[in-house]
């Protein structure tokens, strides 16, 4: 019986010795398939974080004032149900519309405003180069409660005060002296707390719509018009080496990148810097939403082949957190309504000597500087109360000092 017992307690412990290892084995299986997933994570990660070029930590920009929270005053038309009593006698009810004022609380500090600059630098070698000039000029405004993004295009030849005390173009201070003084001349000029910005160049563009497989745009039944973007197009493979083809019959077409940036570059034909900037918010939209439509298709890894081919042609102070955060949160995004400054403009004869006195060539006039600034305000963040600052209506006097009284 003894020997039984004995028997019994080796294969106990035999059995216990290899349950044992057997339960290291699979500890050990679970701890190599997490280092190996997190090493992949680290070095996918490296790969997004060698891919862009960082801003310069150190930039310091001209914040114009500190936006919070504060109520405004609006007017809402609402509908409501009235009796009336006809002449008869009888009594009818209809439906009539009245305008009311409503308090809005609005809370400016959970906007995110991002400068996107679009340069025709044909590298990224140089993408910030002195001379290079800022042909696109948007400012991206994020509601962070909502995810509504909204874009204002800043028409590249408004005259406005740059960082020097001058006057002169709004493309020229990029061309002159880089970002951080082109984001402070903005924030000084219209009152805003722009901190953020990206600059991007043709070829990562061209690329990235490729990479999306197109977006869908229409070609304006225009002669003029076609003929410009089909040499646009021409241009466009020339600099950056990237096939295409061209388009001459009007209509709806799935366009690649290079057709995509020549369509955002045409300014003749009666579209002029109003229409290019227009067009660029329109297929900077189309680009979101259809980066959104291959989130929800699950084509995350295309997405992120997208991603990493843009953050290589781009300059930004994003941080790569922020960067994989707005990706990852990209179906909480929505395309909103798009604006421009100036909304009215004077040229010609009416810039009166912005012509000798400052040697501009063409340039574009705001015809009520301290208006458009409160509509921008109004348009961006609902604040219908805005007050220009002291600073903003010296600049507009100056302006207006130089130019030609309209008959």
């Amino acid at each position: 019986m003894a020997e039984f017992n004995e028997i019994d307690e080796k294969l106990n412990r035999k059995m216990k010795l290899q349950k044992s290892i057997h339960t290291r084995n699979v500890v050990l299986l679970i701890c190599e398939c997490v280092l190996c997933v997190f090493l992949g994570f680290c070095c996918y990660t490296l790969s997004f974080a060698n891919s862009y070029e960082h801003g310069d930590a150190d930039e310091e920009f001209y914040i114009a004032e500190t936006l919070g929270k504060k109520t405004v005053t609006s007017t809402e038309v609402v509908t409501e149900e009235v009796t009336v009593v006809n002449e008869d006698g009888s009594v009818t009810t209809k439906t009539v519309e009245k305008v009311i004022s409503v308090d809005i609380e609005i809370d400016q500090s959970v906007y995110r405003n991002i400068l996107i600059i679009g340069t025709d630098a044909r590298s990224m070698k140089n993408l910030e180069q002195r001379g290079s000039n800022s042909d696109v000029m948007i400012i991206a405004s994020i509601n962070n409660q909502t995810g509504e993004i909204k874009m204002v295009s800043i028409l590249r030849d408004t005259i406005l005060r740059l960082e020097d005390g001058t006057y002169n173009k709004a493309n020229a201070q990029f061309a002159r002296s880089g970002i951080a003084d082109t984001v402070s001349m903005l924030n000084r000029n219209f009152g805003l707390n722009i901190s953020e910005y990206m600059i991007v160049n043709w070829y990562g563009v061209v690329e990235c719509i490729n990479q999306l497989g197109g977006v869908e745009i229409e070609l304006p039944n225009n002669e003029r018009v076609i003929s410009a973007f089909n040499g646009y197009v021409a241009e466009i493979v020339r600099s950056t080496g990237i096939g295409s083809y061209e388009i001459w019959e009007p209509g709806i077409y799935n366009m690649d990148g290079t057709q995509a940036v020549a369509y955002c570059r045409i300014r003749y034909g009666g579209f002029e810097d109003e229409g290019r900037a227009l067009h660029q918010r329109e297929t900077i939209g189309k680009i979101i939403n259809k980066a959104k439509a291959l989130l929800k298709e699950g084509q995350f890894n295309q997405l992120m082949t997208v991603a990493k081919t843009g953050l290589s042609n781009v300059k930004t102070n994003l941080t790569l957190a922020d960067i994989l955060y707005m990706v990852y949160d990209l179906s909480s995004y929505s395309v909103g309504a798009s604006y421009q400054f100036p909304q009215a403009h004077y040229g010609g004869k009416y810039v009166g000597d912005l012509y000798t006195a400052f040697h501009i060539v063409d340039p574009m006039v705001t015809k009520d500087f301290v208006k458009e600034v409160k509509d921008l305000h109004a348009f961006l963040f609902q604040d219908t109360d805005y007050q220009p600052t002291q600073q903003i209506i010296d600049i507009a006097n100056e302006i207006e000092q130089h130019r030609t009284a309209e008959p």
